[in-house]
């Protein structure tokens, strides 16, 4: 498969992150669990959606 470069953009679409760097961040699983964020996307192409909740 090939490497996409991804990255959030900013204002003007100026790069703020490069995604890759995103990799890096430890999450933890439903049961605690931490995980490297970018363990769920090593082996195929995933979707990765943050919630907030105001409440």
């Amino acid at each position: 498969m090939p490497s996409i470069a991804a990255a959030i953009l900013g204002p003007m679409g100026k790069p703020l992150i490069d995604a890759t760097q995103l990799g890096a961040i430890s999450l933890n699983d439903p049961s605690g669990n931490p995980h490297q964020l970018g363990d769920y996307w090593s082996e195929k192409p995933v979707i990765v959606v943050f919630l907030r909740h105001f409440g």
